[in-house]
């Protein structure tokens, strides 16, 4: 088997550097594709300029000619509109359904063997769009919140408790927003259930900052986080394309799993060569699991404005 192609669509703050951390990773020969050519090919320059650097043999091109992306194992969109201060990432929904509608059209036709991993928002929505337009199976559709949000969690418990980010274990579930849903009851310190280690004030604060956490970029630079997301796109195409069986939190299409369907929400998976090879059910209490039905009740409010199911 020859060196993966990998194609990142959008090469924007989060897309140039997806680009960079999968090249840093040698994970295959990366395609950067971007409406503005230039910029896509001028971003692809400046990584390859770390080649003999960083000491990796991955190849990055761009280009603005979405051809260039046929015969990718897999494609990670992040090309929409932005989001600003003051839009929620449901503002965004009709703007990008738009924009993925054919951006997916083109890849079931060009790349009809990939994986598609989803970073635009609003994320679980137009991962469900994707699946709902092409002709793929759901294990190899998923978007990237799950990952991103877990790890904010995990730095949130860092700077209260001050122990080394390895010996934090966190789980965030439900829908990439405000009402996702990180679960205090599966996050551990050290082997030690969360709320052995915290308050319950200091573990509310820090699910809170959870939640607000993009916005709360936002407002501090003017434009969305780039660096995490793009290292949480990273950890999902590594498990995928090395066969890793590694289990982490993923936006995925729901069938029957904590008693919902029709809906893509972030929940355990393992992921593989097959992309996402099974769906961990987590036993959840009574306050969590209406948590998880709320924050599904609002994606599918969304879907229902695209007339997807």
């Amino acid at each position: 088997m020859g060196r993966p192609k990998i194609s990142v669509i959008g090469a924007g703050n989060v897309g140039s550097n997806t680009a960079l951390f999968l090249f840093l990773k040698d994970l295959g020969d990366i395609q950067l594709y971007d409406i503005n050519g230039d910029l896509a090919a001028g971003k692809a320059l400046d990584i390859m300029h770390l080649a003999s650097i960083w000491g990796t043999n991955s190849k990055v091109t761009g280009s603005g000619e979405i051809k260039d992306t046929a015969d990718s194992d897999l494609v990670v969109i992040t090309a929409g509109k932005r989001r600003t201060a003051d839009m929620s990432r449901d503002d965004l929904l009709l703007q990008n359904a738009e924009i993925i509608t054919s951006l997916v059209d083109t890849i079931q036709q060009e790349s009809p063997r990939s994986y598609i991993i989803m970073v635009t928002n609003p994320l679980d929505v137009m991962t469900h769009l994707a699946l709902e337009i092409s002709n793929f199976s759901s294990s190899r559709v998923m978007g990237m919140s799950g990952v991103l949000d877990a790890g904010r969690l995990a730095f949130f418990i860092r700077e209260k408790q001050n122990v080394a980010m390895e010996n934090i274990l966190t789980t965030v579930l439900g829908g990439h927003g405000d009402s996702m849903v990180p679960l205090s009851s599966s996050t551990f310190i050290g082997g030690r259930p969360l709320d052995e280690v915290m308050d319950s004030s200091s573990i509310e604060e820090v699910v809170e900052r959870t939640r607000r956490a993009g916005g709360e970029i936002i407002k501090l630079m003017g434009m969305s986080s780039m660096y995490a997301p793009a290292a949480a796109v990273w950890k999902m195409a590594q498990a995928i394309l090395r066969d890793e069986k590694l289990i982490l939190p993923c936006s995925v299409y729901l069938q029957g799993q904590y008693k919902l369907s029709d809906v893509f929400l972030s929940v355990p998976v393992l992921l593989g060569q097959k992309g996402v090879e099974e769906i961990i059910e987590l036993p959840l209490d009574n306050g969590d699991l209406k948590a998880l039905h709320s924050s599904a009740e609002e994606v599918k409010e969304l879907t229902r404005k695209l007339n997807i199911n």
